[in-house]
């Protein structure tokens, strides 16, 4: 992504954003803070469909302050990195991705243990619950031990943070593939008329900013896809 034509797009988002401190505007950092701060659903169900969903339009958002209608949002592979990529610890003025954090390594969030066989089931409250396994780890110590702001509700006002949830999006993703598992869903999980009761409703992320839940069943329907799509098999090497 470095190295793609992207990049200088991306840049130029997370500087637009950045500047902007209007709390009521969708060009502002702050706006997806608050959005964050307002309705994300730790702890709850639909964790990981309402983050879907927040990336998807932040997406959006990129692509409007860029004017790259072709800008994709990266992740951040940290089973395979575990140090915060380069270009986000520089510490120049000039660069919009800097800010100040006490840690860069996350090596001790990463676990194979949303991953395990038995993990079968999707929704929380169920046995061996992927989205709550995956919640707890990786999800939250990357936040910890990131630490500053990525610790707090604040978090998106770091731009790390929606690498780590692309990251988040993207292992679940590749935790469904090929078959969905034990996700709930009627007899054409990509349908939809998806009939199971668990996506009914819609996820708020502003009085006029939702989406329909079924739509987040899979990223593919709302218009995008992960280069890489394996899971983990074994943790990187430390240090």
């Amino acid at each position: 992504f470095r190295s793609g034509p992207q990049y200088n797009s991306f840049l130029n988002a997370i500087a637009a954003l950045r500047k902007n401190t209007k709390p009521s505007s969708p060009g502002s950092l702050r706006y997806w803070t608050n959005v964050h701060i307002n309705y994300c659903p730790h702890g709850t169900p639909y964790f990981l469909s309402w983050h879907r969903g927040y990336l998807y339009h932040f997406e959006r958002q990129l692509r409007t302050l860029s004017g790259d209608p072709t800008l994709n949002l990266p992740y951040w592979d940290y089973y395979s990195h575990p140090s915060i990529p380069v270009e986000f610890t520089d510490p120049s003025p000039s660069n919009p991705l800097y800010l100040a954090r006490t840690g860069i390594d996350v090596y001790n969030a990463l676990s194979l243990w949303p991953f395990a066989p038995e993990v079968y089931h999707f929704e929380r409250g169920t046995t061996d619950a992927f989205e709550e396994r995956i919640e707890a780890l990786p999800h939250n110590p990357v936040h910890d031990l990131i630490g500053g702001i990525m610790s707090t509700m604040q978090s998106p006002l770091d731009p790390i943070f929606f690498l780590h949830h692309a990251n988040i999006d993207r292992l679940t993703h590749a935790w469904a593939l090929p078959d969905g598992k034990g996700i709930p869903y009627s007899a054409n999980p990509y349908s939809s008329t998806n009939s199971s009761a668990y996506w009914a409703g819609e996820n708020t992320y502003a009085s006029k900013l939702k989406l329909a839940r079924y739509l987040t069943l899979d990223p593919t329907w709302l218009g995008y896809d992960y280069a890489n799509v394996s899971l983990p098999a074994a943790l990187p090497a430390q240090g």
